[in-house]
């Protein structure tokens, strides 16, 4: 049964706009073989912790990417939470611990801090100090969560490098056409050729979708900007100069962080995107100006700050805002993850190491 002659997606939009992070770096392309143990179409976080984690437990695996580098991750403003969009969830919990972990263990050179992070509240009960700002209210501190920051496309970089060496072949520049049960087996046909597996992973970014699945209908593209470097003054007087990434804990949401070179980022602003590229085209520039206003309301000293950039970025999300890991109803020995809806970066490596525990069992089973 094909799952799909031709999977439709919006991933070709890729996301208007330039990220501030330099683009990732893949350190060995590999070519297409014929078979793997386990196939894993996407190489963001979830996609690459989980073939790290398979690699490790013995199984051949192999990573299938349409462009390394070019979906949400790099895309991400960077900042590490452990919650999900509506709040604590089972299965996540210290999921930002285990990712900070992972990054010491591995040395990885992503910028990382861990800073904690400021949740705000527009609660003008709270203390005006260190954080008064207006954003349909007051925007204060209520408290301060672990989390920290980080250079999302070096992190992408550093679990590519893990990957490759625990043996997981990834191959770059490989368009997923289709995917069909072959016995009990899966044929996976790309761009670069095709290649069979006893077990699938669909790692893909928040628009991937077929004909039989749709697993992440809320789908949605959100912007982020960075602004010009800002004195060191400035950054007092709108409380950051401990340098902690923050974000609003009821909407509208607000989220953003400081960057090393003494710019800010701040998100977000959300838009239904039309494939049409004119179109795309005009409502990014209309989503910037208004995440501009917005941003320059917030404090006076933000009041004419200079725009260095704005970015879009696909997310998707299923009805309760909580990220996913299922099998395909069509397809038995084929698994789908996903559906972080933003602030994903924790969530992805916890749901990358449990779908690597359960596709490892698969691989068990088959054997005996």
């Amino acid at each position: 049964m094909a799952l799909a002659g031709r999977p439709v997606s919006l991933t070709s939009l890729d996301g208007p706009g330039t990220p501030p992070w330099e683009p990732p770096r893949l350190p060995v392309r590999a070519e297409v073989p014929d078979r793997a143990d386990v196939v894993v179409a996407g190489a963001g976080i979830t996609g690459l912790t989980a073939a790290w984690s398979l690699a490790r437990l013995g199984c051949n695996v192999v990573v299938l990417e349409r462009r390394f580098g070019s979906g949400a991750t790099a895309r991400s403003g960077g900042i590490i939470l452990g919650e999900t969009l509506v709040g604590p969830v089972a299965g996540f919990e210290g999921c930002e611990r285990d990712l900070s972990q992972w990054i010491g263990a591995h040395r990885v050179a992503c910028a990382f801090e861990w800073t904690g992070c400021l949740e705000l509240a527009r609660d003008v009960q709270l203390p005006p100090s260190p954080i008064d700002w207006q954003d349909g209210g007051a925007v204060r501190v209520a408290q301060v969560v672990d989390g920290g920051m980080l250079d999302p496309a070096r992190l992408l970089t550093g679990l590519a490098e893990a990957a490759c060496q625990a043996g997981v072949r990834i191959v770059d520049d490989a368009i997923v056409i289709s995917v069909e049960a072959s016995g009990a087996a899966i044929a996976f046909g790309t761009s670069r050729g095709d290649i069979v597996a006893r077990t699938g992973l669909m790692a893909v970014d928040a628009w991937c979708r077929t004909e039989h699945v749709d697993l992440f209908p809320q789908r949605m593209m959100t912007f982020s900007l960075e602004t010009s470097p800002l004195r060191a003054e400035t950054l007092h007087e709108l409380g950051l100069s401990h340098r902690r990434p923050f974000y609003t804990r009821e909407h509208p949401l607000l989220w953003g962080r400081p960057t090393p070179a003494g710019t800010l980022i701040f998100g977000r602003e959300l838009i239904e995107p039309e494939l049409d590229r004119d179109r795309l085209a005009r409502q990014a520039a209309d989503a910037g100006a208004r995440l501009a206003r917005r941003v320059r309301a917030l404090h006076p000293s933000l009041a004419r700050v200079e725009i260095a950039r704005v970015w879009g970025g696909l997310i998707g999300r299923n009805s309760s805002g909580v990220p996913s890991f299922e099998r395909d109803p069509s397809i038995a020995a084929l698994w789908w993850a996903g559906g972080y809806g933003g602030h994903g970066l924790a969530q992805a490596f916890r749901l990358g190491t449990r779908a690597a525990r359960e596709l490892g069992h698969e691989e068990l089973r088959s054997l005996h």
